[in-house]
């Protein structure tokens, strides 16, 4: 009998050991933010930007890929999404662009309805730009782009993948694609024209008043059939 109540304690204080690591694992897991990869790190988090840097550059935005950022990083193609979110948000990151142009873009789309698509992308583009202390890493990548023939591949590249496509596939009716590729022009030359350049009778109007020169030619873009010759 001893022998028996000894053997039943043993099993007992077993089956309580594993039990008590059963509940500590669960509770980890279930402590750990859903979908965040294992093994992830500060360094591992400094080499996927490097790899991200080089990649953009010499292979430019269309072709380079989360999945050959995370091969050529050593890690999981999950812990780059877990650190850096989409692809266009790394670039952002990458090149240190507090405010990107496809989040821009994104929220002139997601809000409202579509016939106030036009106000809405002129007065977030001027509002961002109106901000000269967040948008200084843009200007200075456009500065760039003018100088340098790979940075000016590799914006380019940007631009036509996350701006020029993504408003051709959130558009309706004809001409998606040309209408698309108009408003871009009337975005890049207020841009250009405004902050970059400073041409003096277009830079020193009012915000209000470059808000109401750019609007028509977007609105044609957006939401006209443009004319064919």
């Amino acid at each position: 009998m001893c022998s028996l109540t000894l053997a039943l304690a043993t099993v007992r204080n077993f089956l309580e050991v594993r039990l008590a690591r059963a509940v500590k694992g669960n509770e980890i897991s279930m402590n750990r933010k859903p979908g965040r990869p294992i093994g992830g790190s500060s360094e591992a988090r400094e080499r996927i930007l490097t790899e991200a840097r080089t990649r953009f550059h010499t292979l430019g935005y269309a072709k380079t890929t989360m999945r050959g950022i995370a091969n050529a990083s050593d890690v999981d193609p999950a812990l780059v999404r877990y650190h850096f979110g989409t692809k266009k948000q790394l670039f952002a990151l990458v090149l240190g662009l507090a405010v990107a142009p496809a989040d821009v873009l994104e929220r002139a789309l997601d809000s409202g309805s579509p016939e106030r698509m036009p106000e809405r992308l002129v007065a977030l583009v001027i509002r961002s730009w109106e901000n000269r202390t967040a948008i200084e890493p843009l200007m200075n990548l456009a500065g760039a782009a003018l100088r340098d023939a790979e940075t000016m591949t590799l914006f380019r590249g940007y631009i036509d993948e996350e701006i020029v496509a993504t408003l051709e596939s959130r558009l309706t009716g004809p001409g998606r694609a040309d209408r698309a590729a108009a408003a871009i022009e009337v975005v890049v030359g207020l841009v250009f024209s405004r902050y970059i350049l400073q041409i003096p009778s277009i830079a020193q109007v009012s915000a209000q008043d470059a808000y109401r020169r750019t609007l028509p030619p977007m609105r044609a873009a957006l939401l006209h059939r443009l004319p064919r010759s």
